[in-house]
């Protein structure tokens, strides 16, 4: 097990760079994406992270100070609808709270949009690069990785389900290629028993960790110290090397 660096000041200070990024999807949405990574120009094993709904990229920042700080390079974005991923290029404009099912299923080629574009990063090992996803986010990751099963080395699924606004997960859990980390409360039911059924067919390296709770997505993750040191230690052994 790693000893967990988490100083977490360092994610403004000036050993880090932080990037704020514009990435147009297929049909035309201004993604908004915040990239930090460390100051020395590297290829650096990277984590992109998928907030849960009603969240924006900014929910993760607690944790995103601990994955730097343990030689990470990390991209946090606001989903489709949410924080200032709102605006097409034709100046319409679209609110999670008014998307319908099809608004929701374009958000996994969204992110897959996304990887394509921050792999030519020059601080990004194409190579070396996971999800972590929380709540629909999960769901999202899931649906990515196995759709396209060569764009990332390593899922995390915090509280995902087997359907969040019609991103199901069932089927594309059975054909996932990459070693998958789930975690769930046990108090929170529906995440709880679907965590349970993904854990059930995901046929590669896998793992479940279900921490005595309510907490859902990046509040199970930022309320435990013990998932935050084994999510670092899972990536440690299946992304770093």
């Amino acid at each position: 097990m790693c000893a967990l660096n988490d100083e977490r000041s360092d994610i403004a200070s000036n050993k880090v760079n932080i990037r704020e990024i514009t990435v147009e999807s297929r049909d035309g949405l201004n993604m908004t994406v915040q990239f930090y990574s460390p100051k020395i120009e590297s290829k650096y094993p990277t984590v992109l992270m998928l907030p849960m709904l009603g969240k924006t990229g900014s929910s993760w920042n607690n944790f995103i100070s601990i994955l730097l700080n343990n030689g990470f390079a990390v991209c946090n974005v606001d989903l489709r609808g949410h924080g200032r991923s709102v605006r097409m290029k034709n100046g319409k404009e679209v609110f999670y709270q008014n998307m319908n099912e099809q608004d929701w299923k374009k958000i996994p080629e969204d992110v897959a949009d996304l990887i394509d574009f921050i792999s030519k990063d020059k601080f990004v090992d194409p190579n070396r690069l996971g999800i972590a996803g929380a709540s629909i986010g999960a769901n999202s990751a899931i649906i990515v990785a196995s759709r396209y099963p060569n764009k990332a080395k390593t899922l995390i699924a915090l509280s995902p389900g087997i359907n969040y606004k019609g991103l199901e997960t069932l089927e594309p859990a059975k054909n996932l290629k990459i070693p998958v980390l789930i975690a769930v409360g046990s108090e929170d039911d529906y995440a709880y028993k679907s965590s349970n059924q993904l854990n059930e067919v995901v046929k590669t390296t896998h793992n479940l960790l279900i921490y005595k709770n309510s907490e859902h997505g990046s509040d199970l993750l930022n309320k435990s110290e013990d998932l935050q040191r084994k999510i670092v230690d899972w990536l440690d052994e299946y992304l770093k090397k």
